[in-house]
Protein backbone atom coordinates (compact mmCIF):
# COMPACT_ATOMS: atom_id res chain seq x y z
CA UNK A 1 0.00 0.00 0.00
CA UNK A 2 1.34 3.41 -0.45
CA UNK A 3 0.01 6.37 1.40
CA UNK A 4 -0.74 9.59 -0.95
CA UNK A 5 -1.49 13.16 0.30
CA UNK A 6 -3.01 15.90 -1.53
CA UNK A 7 -2.80 20.04 -0.70
CA UNK A 8 -4.96 22.28 -2.96
CA UNK A 9 -2.69 24.66 -4.46
CA UNK A 10 -4.51 27.41 -3.40
CA UNK A 11 -3.90 26.54 0.12
CA UNK A 12 -0.40 26.56 -0.17
CA UNK A 13 0.37 29.41 -1.72
CA UNK A 14 -1.76 30.91 0.86
CA UNK A 15 -4.62 32.72 -1.39
CA UNK A 16 -7.57 30.70 1.28
CA UNK A 17 -7.00 31.75 4.64
CA UNK A 18 -7.50 28.85 7.11
CA UNK A 19 -6.33 25.77 5.21
CA UNK A 20 -2.74 26.39 5.25
CA UNK A 21 -2.86 23.16 7.12
CA UNK A 22 -5.54 21.17 5.46
CA UNK A 23 -4.09 17.66 3.52
CA UNK A 24 -6.02 15.23 2.16
CA UNK A 25 -4.59 11.74 2.64
CA UNK A 26 -5.87 8.33 0.59
CA UNK A 27 -4.05 4.87 0.54
CA UNK A 28 -3.54 2.90 -2.58
CA UNK A 29 -3.11 -0.71 -2.90
CA UNK A 30 -0.81 -1.89 -5.11
CA UNK A 31 -1.46 -5.51 -5.12
CA UNK A 32 -3.21 -5.92 -8.28
CA UNK A 33 -1.03 -4.25 -10.17
CA UNK A 34 2.12 -6.23 -8.48
CA UNK A 35 0.86 -9.25 -9.11
CA UNK A 36 0.02 -8.42 -13.31
CA UNK A 37 3.86 -7.19 -13.63
CA UNK A 38 4.81 -10.67 -11.45
CA UNK A 39 2.92 -12.48 -14.14
CA UNK A 40 4.16 -10.93 -17.05
CA UNK A 41 7.57 -11.42 -15.58
CA UNK A 42 6.94 -14.91 -15.29
CA UNK A 43 5.81 -15.27 -18.71
CA UNK A 44 8.80 -13.19 -20.17
CA UNK A 45 11.07 -15.74 -18.45
CA UNK A 46 9.34 -18.45 -20.06
CA UNK A 47 9.47 -16.95 -23.27
CA UNK A 48 13.22 -15.97 -23.02
CA UNK A 49 13.95 -19.76 -22.42
CA UNK A 50 11.92 -21.43 -24.94
CA UNK A 51 13.68 -18.95 -27.21
CA UNK A 52 16.96 -19.67 -25.93
CA UNK A 53 16.58 -23.67 -26.55
CA UNK A 54 15.31 -23.24 -29.85
CA UNK A 55 18.55 -21.63 -30.73
CA UNK A 56 20.39 -24.13 -29.12
CA UNK A 57 18.70 -27.02 -30.52
CA UNK A 58 19.36 -24.76 -34.30
CA UNK A 59 23.21 -24.28 -33.05
CA UNK A 60 24.09 -27.53 -32.38
CA UNK A 61 22.59 -29.20 -35.59
CA UNK A 62 24.52 -26.38 -37.14
CA UNK A 63 27.66 -27.65 -35.22
CA UNK A 64 26.79 -31.02 -36.03
CA UNK A 65 26.80 -30.28 -40.07
CA UNK A 66 29.56 -27.71 -40.50
CA UNK A 67 31.75 -28.70 -38.10
CA UNK A 68 31.74 -32.35 -36.22
CA UNK A 69 30.98 -34.23 -39.43
CA UNK A 70 33.87 -33.03 -41.62
CA UNK A 71 36.34 -34.04 -38.56
CA UNK A 72 35.17 -37.24 -38.07
CA UNK A 73 35.55 -37.87 -42.05
CA UNK A 74 39.05 -36.27 -41.30
CA UNK A 75 39.90 -38.56 -38.67
CA UNK A 76 38.63 -41.75 -40.63
CA UNK A 77 40.85 -40.83 -43.28
CA UNK A 78 43.83 -40.09 -41.33
CA UNK A 79 43.22 -43.75 -39.91
CA UNK A 80 42.66 -45.38 -42.97
CA UNK A 81 46.26 -44.04 -44.32
CA UNK A 82 47.74 -45.16 -40.77
CA UNK A 83 46.60 -48.62 -41.04
CA UNK A 84 47.09 -48.93 -44.81
CA UNK A 85 49.05 -46.08 -46.56
CA UNK A 86 48.84 -47.96 -49.82
CA UNK A 87 44.84 -48.25 -50.00
CA UNK A 88 42.44 -45.25 -51.18
CA UNK A 89 40.95 -43.36 -48.63
CA UNK A 90 37.22 -43.22 -48.41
Amino acid sequence: MALVTFTPLLCVEGKINGCEYLVAYARIQHQVNSQEQAKLQFITTLFTCVVLTVAFMIFSSDTEVIVIIPIKKVVEIIQTLAENPLKRPV
